[in-house]
């Protein structure tokens, strides 16, 4: 059962039950009582409002709010008090949730009860029954703990959280249900409290100011709310946040009420927790009472730290040092569908995102999305209404818009493009609007800011190479460039970038002779044609090349599989013709994928990631000018799984960290990072 954000007003049937074995006559003033207790109760001694309506307003920062009628009392003779409360309501009343209101409790649970999309009963489908008095003392009210309890499983759907071992008892409502505590962070954000941003990710050391969870969010622009760090062995993570008596509800103004206290003192120990999250429900305190400053959470399992440095007003500056894991199960982080196809990424930099697309088995089109704050997915094709995929998508980066254009082939063959940064997704079916011939592969495709012009390249069923190109939000147009260039037919799928010192558009594919060969030209001129492998002299491709250019040096970089799992580089400077080499150094495996290839700016180096026949993922990896390759297996170095078809690489400009993600053999998408 998914849990439903609660923003905004949610009303409720709210119907008094009474047992006939053990109640008089209901008090004539129930109802007021019942109003009282949920929309405003100030405590005769402190004046604070105790009601369920103020603890919700401060729970979720003000986001939600609840309203409902009283009807008129029923009486029930046994514990299922749910049944005559729902009959007793007027036809035509509105209501899809109900809370029953008892005197006291009777039946199995004591306090609460709550059962969600149960069979419709006059048009309730989901309800709950609270007990307005402890059993044990019936001067006194219900803590408001188990009223926010069964009423937020109600309409959250978030179920209890104190199965886990540890629980986080005290630390969140859902956990402690007696206890009149705020709800953790890792609970707030599924029911829709806690703005995107306020959890930041803490992959690697980070020094933090954390804002208390009981204050109002948003917090100061150099504070958080919570730190969520990605667990390095399992799909994961732990989440790092403060605790303080900043109101009413983590303090203890009641036996049960409140922040645990420091042993031996009556006095709420505040500080700082460290949980970890398996599931929305499976939510384990791992640090303990929470620490104050000076004291330190360790797990040497996770290559976890977590200091408290102060106490700061309102909250607490801690330094995390968190070793990322080398190999993430992305697609398990969020249970997105199995891959049918080899990933493709694309690093959004205005957004400061990093993205993974990729085909599932049902056709669709998912990403697995990553920024300096959090992680998520997104079907897209659904969020598009767009046709379905085959074959590998590929990304590239609009800068003029921050967007991530995504470009596909439906299952009729016609090339489509999906659009985005954060809202919603776009669709265009590329080929169609231009009439286009239907494509035999994969396409590719690249943004020239420049000009503002867009290309999308891709084989058609005779070999040629169609290339569709528009400008700004213009009309797509497309051009046989095979046949303009009088080049040779493709054997499978292109590479395409811009050279943009010169602004030259090339694209680079496997001859049917098995030569890579490169189309190129510039604006509106004409088409040009090189036999690259065959003027440098080496060896035929076994599969498709992968095309790059680096500015810094004006350099032309094109690597590509030979038929004895060699891989090969052919590259240029400039004007330069183009050299050709060996770059597999002795001992590294042979290559049974395409390679693919970048250029990582932190420590210039070249790098080269392919698959080999057992399923590894291996790097080839040197200095340019004249450094010498050198072989990593991926696979070994960070205890990953075994991968099918080719892999992905990119780099964040400006970081050293290097990311590859692949298709294991069971569907996943995985990601090994190092740096």
């Amino acid at each position: 059962m998914s849990v439903r954000p609660w923003t905004g007003t949610h009303r409720f049937a709210i119907v008094p039950v009474f047992n006939r074995q053990v109640d008089g006559a209901p008090p004539a003033d129930w109802e007021y009582q019942i109003r009282k207790r949920m929309f405003y109760d100030p405590d005769p001694k402190t004046g604070l409002d105790r009601s369920f309506q103020h603890y919700l307003q401060a729970l979720s920062y003000g986001r939600a709010f609840i309203e409902g009628d009283v009807f008129p009392p029923v009486w029930a003779d046994d514990a299922t008090v749910n049944i005559p409360a729902m009959e007793s309501l007027p036809p035509g009343h509105g209501y899809k949730d109900m809370i029953a209101i008892l005197p006291h409790s009777f039946g199995n649970h004591r306090g609460g009860w709550a059962f969600m999309d149960v069979s419709e009963v006059n048009g309730i489908t989901s309800w709950a029954r609270i007990a307005m008095f402890d059993d044990r003392d019936m001067t006194k009210l219900q803590p408001l703990g188990v009223w926010a309890m069964e009423i937020l499983h109600v309409r959250t759907r978030l179920m209890d959280l104190y199965n886990a071992q540890p629980p986080l008892g005290a630390y969140d409502v859902m956990s402690s249900a007696s206890a009149s505590v705020h709800a953790s962070a890792h609970s707030k954000e599924l029911m829709g409290w806690l703005p995107m941003g306020r959890i930041v990710r803490g992959d690697g050391p980070r020094k933090a100011n954390l804002h208390a969870i009981g204050l109002m969010q948003p917090p100061p622009p150099d504070r958080v709310t919570a730190v969520r760090i990605p667990s390095r062995v399992t799909a994961n993570h732990f989440m790092v946040e403060a605790r303080a008596v900043v109101d009413q509800y983590e303090m203890r103004n009641a036996p049960g009420d409140g922040l645990p206290t420091s042993p031996g003192t009556t006095t709420e120990k505040e500080g700082v927790i460290v949980y970890e999250v398996r599931t929305d429900v499976d939510v384990m305190l791992r640090s303990g009472l929470a620490l104050g400053p000076g004291e330190q959470y360790n797990n040497a399992d996770e290559g976890i730290t977590v200091v408290v440095e102060q106490a700061i007003p309102g909250g607490f500056a801690v330094s995390i040092q968190a070793t990322p894991a080398p190999v993430v199960n992305r697609s398990a982080e969020y249970g997105s569908p199995s891959a049918a196809s080899a990933p493709a990424p694309c690093v959004i930099r205005a957004l400061g995102s990093e993205v993974i697309a990729y085909c599932a088995t049902n056709g669709h089109l998912y990403e697995l999305w990553r920024d300096a704050y959090n992680t998520g997915t997104t079907d897209l094709t659904a969020n598009a209404n767009a046709p379905k995929a085959k074959g590998q998508p590929v990304a590239y980066y609009h800068s003029g818009a921050s967007q991530e254009i995504l470009l596909y082939r439906a299952t009729n063959d016609e090339i489509h493009s999906l659009y985005w940064s954060t809202g919603a997704v776009g669709h265009d079916n590329l080929s169609g609007t231009a009439g286009a011939p239907k494509a035999a592969g994969n396409p590719v495709g690249y943004y020239t800011a420049a000009t503002d012009t867009h290309h999308v390249v891709y084989r058609q069923s005779n070999g040629h190479l169609r290339v569709m190109w528009w400008v700004g939000l213009g009309t797509v147009g497309s051009d046989d460039a095979t046949g303009l260039a009088n080049a040779p037919a493709a054997a499978g799928d292109p590479s395409a970038y811009v050279d943009t010192t010169t602004g030259t558009n090339v694209i680079v594919y496997r001859g049917t002779d098995g030569n890579i060969r490169s189309l190129y030209w510039v604006g509106a001129g004409a088409l040009g044609h090189d036999d690259l492998s065959g003027f440098a002299g080496t060896p035929k491709a076994a599969g498709d090349p992968f095309a790059y250019y680096s500015s810094h040096n004006d350099a032309h970089q094109i690597v590509y599989r030979a038929a004895n799992g060699h891989i090969y580089e052919l590259y240029w400077a400039g004007q330069n013709v183009a050299t050709g080499w060996d770059i597999t150094p002795p001992g590294a495996p042979a290559a049974a994928s395409d390679p693919v290839a970048y250029y990582e700016s932190t420590t210039n180096t070249k790098h080269v990631i392919y698959r080999s026949a057992n399923g590894d993922i291996n790097e080839i990896w040197w200095v340019p000018g004249g450094g010498t390759p050198a072989h990593t297996n991926l696979t070994a170095y960070a205890g990953a799984p075994p991968a099918v078809d080719k892999p992905c690489g990119w780099v964040v400009d400006g970081s050293a960290m290097q990311h590859v993600a692949y298709r294991g053999t069971d569907g996943a998408i995985y990601e090994i990072r190092w740096g």
